[in-house]
């Protein structure tokens, strides 16, 4: 559509933690470019109050019982990876050459996803399942099988999918008990939709190179917003495949009491 430079991304189907880090992501983007070169200083204070605010809702979110299980989990599954990683690169050293060359192979497959523990959870869990997925593909398959370490690969994918189930839970429950948290988030998705029509209307009026500091930021808000929108379609997948198993446990239990 004509006048549209910013990607769309839904800030109201976002999850509260997603909306707040969005926030801040395009927070820290306007200021280090200049708010004011971009047309938006008054919209980035305002934006900096309302995260304040909501960052004080997520401390008291986070306070969840089930954050421990989930940090635990996730230290798990770091672990897990790190141990694939070693037992995949010990191979580099194998005499043979067969077996050198597979671990070679898997070595690159592991050095595309670098360093996981330093991703944010969303990423970590996207990471990792792209990961799996790629070992588990008919080219990588065999190698994983002629190493040995298949093991170590259905073990990390079971702990990347139980932290994907306690995040779901840690969701619901958030939705369940914090809905404080919908109102509070409100002025914040209300600010990130006038920042995207002040910036669009800017460039209507004045082209996208009015200033380099407006171009730079178009081009910066389009990563973040393609990043979360991908994160998104991944957690929509999650729910959705979470639910499906749920309904047919459900089917399940049906028929046997039908019995």
């Amino acid at each position: 559509m004509e006048g549209r430079v910013l990607i769309r991304i839904s800030f109201n189907r976002m999850r509260h933690e997603t909306i707040v880090r969005v926030g801040s992501d395009i927070y820290v983007i306007a200021g280090k470019i200049g708010p004011g070169a971009i047309g938006i200083k008054a919209l980035w204070d305002e934006l900096k109050t309302i995260l304040d605010s909501l960052n004080i809702h997520l401390d008291q979110i986070h306070k969840s019982a089930i954050t421990v299980e989930i940090e635990g989990q996730d230290h798990r599954r770091r672990e897990l990876y790190r141990g694939l990683s070693a037992a995949i690169r010990a191979f580099l050293h194998h005499p043979d050459p067969e077996k050198h060359a597979a671990a070679t192979r898997l070595a690159i497959v592991l050095d595309r996803y670098g360093d996981v523990s330093k991703k944010t959870y969303d990423d970590e869990s996207a990471a990792i399942d792209d990961l799996v997925k790629e070992l588990y593909a008919p080219v990588n398959a065999p190698l994983v099988i002629l190493l040995g370490v298949g093991e170590w690969v259905t073990l990390l994918s079971s702990a990347n999918a139980a932290f994907v189930n306690l995040m779901v839970e840690r969701y619901e429950e958030v939705n369940r008990h914090h809905d404080p948290m919908r109102v509070a988030r409100v002025p914040l998705e209300n600010v990130l939709q006038k920042i995207v029509r002040r910036v669009e209307s800017i460039v209507e009026l004045n082209g996208i190179d009015f200033t380099p500091e407006l171009a730079t930021f178009v081009q910066e808000y389009n990563a973040i917003a393609s990043r979360y929108k991908h994160i998104m379609a991944q957690e929509e997948g999650r729910r959705k495949a979470h639910h499906a198993d749920d309904d047919a446990t459900d089917d399940d239990n049906d028929v046997v009491e039908e019995q």
